[in-house]
């Protein structure tokens, strides 16, 4: 039996309006990932800058407040270079650089590395410590420079360093380092007063030891 002419348009208009759903799923599913791959990298976009101005800002806190600690926290005439801040997921790490500096002399010192949160927390790792030989000798490491002792006027020690019969040997053209302690207190202008003119004061331990 031949199919009527009203038969075959039928079949062709099922045949080109599944194409067209088909078609129209195609192009509603490409919207659909183009749209979420938007929101995707909008949303990884706005993370990733927030977190690396929110870790950036507590690292740059947390740096300032590291270096106004190292003024009292380490050893005389140091001084802290912080470098370089690097960021991670909700983290961050600040490494510094520590020096020494003697006049016009800049002696490496030391590295320090720390790790940080969001909320501030923090750990710290020290490239350096401290070798004690004896009573009245300590050596700095890694870089091996004898550290400076100081005596508190108010407690009794079994031993004192004085290398005062050293310096009559010492060149003259040299600067040396040296840590001077006092059998008692003295005012600042007291000190000046004592020490030689050619003596460069750097450095003075206050006593807060009485409160």
């Amino acid at each position: 039996m031949k199919k009527t002419n009203d038969e075959l348009d039928s079949i062709f208009d099922e045949k080109s309006l599944h194409r067209t759903l088909k078609k129209a799923k195609y192009i509603a599913f490409l919207r659909t990932v183009f749209t979420s791959a938007l929101v995707v990298c909008f949303v990884i976009g706005v993370f990733v800058n927030g977190n690396n101005y929110f870790i950036n800002t507590q690292g740059n806190k947390l740096a300032e407040q590291f270096i106004k600690e190292n003024y009292v926290r380490m050893s005389p005439n140091t001084f802290t270079n912080t470098d370089t801040i690097s960021t991670g997921i909700l983290k961050g790490t600040i490494k510094s650089e520590v020096f020494k500096v003697i006049e016009d002399k800049v002696i490496p010192w030391g590295t320090e590395e720390i790790t940080y949160d969001l909320l501030g927390n923090f750990n710290a790792s020290f490239s350096t410590h401290s070798t004690i030989v004896n009573d009245t000798t300590m050596y700095h490491i890694p870089n091996g420079q004898r550290e400076m002792l100081f005596y508190v006027p108010k407690y009794k020690y079994k031993l004192y360093a004085n290398d005062f019969d050293m310096i009559k040997d010492y060149p003259n053209d040299k600067y040396m380092e040296m840590a001077i302690s006092f059998d008692k207190n003295y005012t600042l202008k007291e000190v000046q007063k004592m020490l030689p003119t050619s003596a460069h004061q750097t450095w003075y331990w206050i006593d807060n030891y009485a409160k």
